[in-house]
């Protein structure tokens, strides 16, 4: 809230998507009311990220949406920023960036988003897309995500990316637009819980990678990749940071053959359907 209240750029609206049982959001809300439009909507009940985003999408009365995180926070100038490269650019229907404490994961070079280099190119909360693509492809699938009561613990940003380029849409990704994320992706934590963590996000991945039709080579490519880490830590003993990487592999494998599977259920089933029409 602080970081939005110190933005350059105002001419904004907030909308939050409150999923606690209780009232406890109105007291840090309040300050904010008559500073910035802010849209207070309660569900009361858990019903995870991407359908919390979808439901504040819905509400959205300006051109441009963001999907910030409830732990992110911008520069003061970040907003300013955004605003001035997209009026700039008409050509782009949407930008994305990088992550404060993730440079050395994202690509390095400003570059439009590309097929088989969108892992390195943002995430859901670095995404700053223009009303038109909502128009067109609709809101995030909430099959993915934390909340999502599916395998697929992430993988919603980049199944929209390419969702909105199979559609004719053009984003451009800008490395030096940093998003701070002080949460997980950037703080230390056990390695058990890590672990798990990045095995249920690297199914969502997998699940993409059937989903889109990527090319079976491509994604051995992109299970293969981790496995260099792995080796790195195994030849430093650090059993434990090692086990991170290989869940890594472990879980896009595992979501791929997953999707396949319930792909070939979801066909087993509706084929009957159809014969019977």
């Amino acid at each position: 809230m602080k970081a939005l209240d110190t933005q350059t750029f105002q001419d904004l609206e907030l909308i939050v998507v409150d999923q606690n049982a209780d009232d406890s959001l109105r007291p840090i809300l309040q300050p904010y009311l008559s500073k910035f439009a802010i849209k207070h909507i309660q569900t009361y009940k858990p019903i995870g990220a991407v359908a919390a985003r979808n439901m504040g999408a819905r509400e959205m009365s300006g051109e441009i949406l963001a999907f910030p995180d409830d732990d992110c926070y911008y520069e003061p100038d970040f907003l300013e920023r955004v605003n001035r490269e997209l009026n700039t650019h008409p050509e782009w229907d949407g930008l994305t960036g990088n992550v404060v404490g993730m440079e050395h994961y994202y690509s390095k070079r400003p570059a439009y988003l590309t097929r088989f280099k969108v892992w390195w190119q943002g995430l859901e909360f670095t995404l700053f897309f223009r009303k038109a693509i909502v128009s067109k492809i609709g809101l995030m699938d909430p099959a993915f995500g934390p909340g999502a009561k599916t395998p697929w613990g992430a993988g919603e940003a980049s199944d929209y990316f390419l969702r909105a380029m199979e559609a004719g849409f053009k984003l451009f990704y800008l490395p030096d637009l940093k998003v701070h994320h002080p949460g997980p992706l950037t703080n230390p934590r056990d390695d058990k819980a890590e672990a798990k963590c990045v095995y249920g996000y690297s199914m969502g991945k997998g699940h993409v990678l059937h989903k889109h039709h990527y090319p079976f080579w491509y994604v051995l490519y992109l299970a293969a990749r981790p496995l260099a880490r792995a080796a790195g830590w195994l030849a430093r003993l650090r059993w434990s940071k090692a086990a991170i990487s290989i869940a890594v592999t472990k879980g896009v494998i595992a979501g791929y053959f997953l999707s396949i599977k319930l792909a070939q259920i979801a066909g087993d089933i509706s084929q009957p359907l159809a014969n019977s029409m």
